[in-house]
């Protein structure tokens, strides 16, 4: 009687990780802090409105009901940005990012005048 066992490779690693690349920002960045540099992350996103649930809350056995704007459409981008950890400012926008709604965003809204960062 044959048994159909797969040989596998084991990784050590996970195969889309750089990690040479990871260690050299990672000491950068450290280089960064030292000098007394502020890091700062930023992100961009986007959210549909009209995004189906696929879950929802109900006690055990029972069907779970829900009320859903069938008409809402469109998207809302989101900029935000981190600094140590904590959640500077965020801004919502109903049109696609681009350089001027960014710039915009960073000169009114992230880093007005005087920026305290500068």
């Amino acid at each position: 009687m044959l048994l159909n066992f797969v040989s596998r490779k084991v990784l050590t690693h996970h195969v889309l990780v750089a990690h040479e690349e990871r260690r050299i920002y990672q000491q950068k960045v450290e280089g960064y802090k030292r000098e007394g540099h502020v890091i700062v992350y930023l992100d961009e996103s986007g959210f549909a409105h009209d995004i189906p649930r696929t879950h929802g809350y109900a006690p055990v056995g029972e069907r779970a009901h829900g009320v859903k704007d069938w008409h809402a459409g469109g998207r809302t981008y989101v900029i935000g940005a981190l600094i140590k950890g904590v959640l500077l400012t965020v801004g919502l926008f109903t049109a696609h990012i681009n350089t001027d709604i960014f710039y915009a965003w960073v000169t009114q809204s992230f880093c007005p005048s005087p920026c305290p960062l500068a």
